[in-house]
């Protein structure tokens, strides 16, 4: 889709873990640690950033795939950091491998799969639900 990916290329994205992500506030589990959902969308966002400055114009990328393993607890207010590789680019569907570290230890490892999709198209796909939904 865009000849500036390539496989290898990487970010490393640094994140406070704060309140919002903690597991019971996510309603992931009952204790005030970093949430699994909120480790997954920190792996979501460095994957995209990674990726949309190289996207043609009217274009993003939506996630469509993740195989988290959440390796070890991390205490609110710790900073952890997002590192995202991409892995393999098979079109349009870009993969990427990451790890997620605190100051201690890697907590956690993934692979993730984003597709690169056309804004106007998608939403006009969105907007068609909406508007065949009785309920919205």
């Amino acid at each position: 889709m865009s000849k500036d990916l390539s496989v290898g290329m990487s970010l490393e994205e640094h994140f406070t873990v704060g309140e919002a992500d903690s597991a019971v506030n996510l309603g992931s589990g009952s204790l005030r640690v970093f949430g699994t959902p909120a480790m997954i969308a920190y792996v979501e966002q460095t994957s995209r950033t990674l990726i949309e400055p190289t996207l043609p114009e009217a274009h993003t990328s939506v996630g469509t795939e993740m195989k988290m393993t959440h390796l070890a607890p991390t205490p609110i207010g710790c900073d952890i950091k997002v590192r995202a590789v991409i892995s393999k680019i098979n079109g349009r569907m870009i993969e990427f491998k990451a790890q997620v570290w605190d100051p201690i230890e890697l907590i956690g490892e993934a692979e993730h799969t984003r597709v690169i999709i056309e804004i106007d198209r998608f939403m006009t796909r969105v907007n068609k639900k909406t508007s065949s939904n009785p309920t919205s």
